[in-house]
């Protein structure tokens, strides 16, 4: 794992408090998966990179959750100068926090990042009355990423860092690494099971490649690790 990168985007979830987050609607009749919908959530992080929120069960995305965990999200300030513009991008899996541990953590997490529902979540303070009802009838949920794409137009314009956490139960399994691939595609090689740094650069077989699911041009550093 590139830990200057896991760096950069623990600090960049600190500075923003709202992600995007698109869940996928299971049809009620068929069962089947249907649109996509998004909505916006303030999120609290944790040192392991998950991402809580709150949301009551019976909003479309708890719904959806509920049938489906599978998510993607975003994460990026508005009104920024397209030289300056900094973004985050996830996929991974969000669920229900329904261990007792982890809701105490939860709410320790969100606590200390939201400081007017910190006395309403740890019991210590008052807070603002209007809160208190939907408080009641929220949850936690917690977004586990596998991939996250850290996007920073100040290094140069479409510059991406991508950081591979691994997969979750349900999910397709990732290519290996061990492919060969045409230089300069990966340098300085692939390494299965290791966590490695990938500094790619331009390659004219992109297309017809067989790890072009994981290879990305234009200056992308790619690193895979376990959790």
């Amino acid at each position: 794992m590139s830990d200057s990168l896991r760096d950069r985007i623990m600090a960049f979830l600190a500075a923003h408090t709202t992600m995007t987050l698109a869940t996928v609607r299971t049809d009620a009749l068929t069962g089947t998966s249907g649109a996509p919908q998004a909505a916006a959530v303030f999120y609290a992080p944790d040192d392991e990179l998950n991402l809580y929120f709150l949301s009551e069960p019976t909003t479309r995305h708890a719904r959806n959750l509920a049938t489906d965990p599978r998510v993607a999200a975003t994460i990026q300030a508005d009104g920024q100068d397209w030289r300056q513009i900094r973004g985050l991008q996830i996929e991974g899996m969000a669920f229900l926090v329904e261990d007792v541990g982890e809701m105490a953590h939860a709410a320790q997490v969100y606590a200390a990042r939201f400081d007017f529902l910190a006395g309403l979540l740890t019991g210590a303070g008052e807070g603002a009355p209007a809160l208190v009802g939907p408080l009641v009838r929220s949850r936690f949920y917690v977004l586990r990423p596998h991939w996250l794409r850290l996007i920073d137009n100040r290094v140069h314009f479409g510059y991406k860092e991508e950081l591979w956490l691994g997969q979750w139960e349900g999910e397709p399994a990732l290519p290996a690494l061990d492919v060969a691939c045409p230089e300069p595609m990966v340098r300085p090689g692939s390494h299965v099971g290791t966590p490695q740094a990938l500094a790619v650069g331009g390659c004219q077989e992109e297309q017809s490649c067989p790890q072009r699911l994981i290879c990305r041009l234009g200056g992308v550093i790619l690193a895979r690790s376990s959790r």
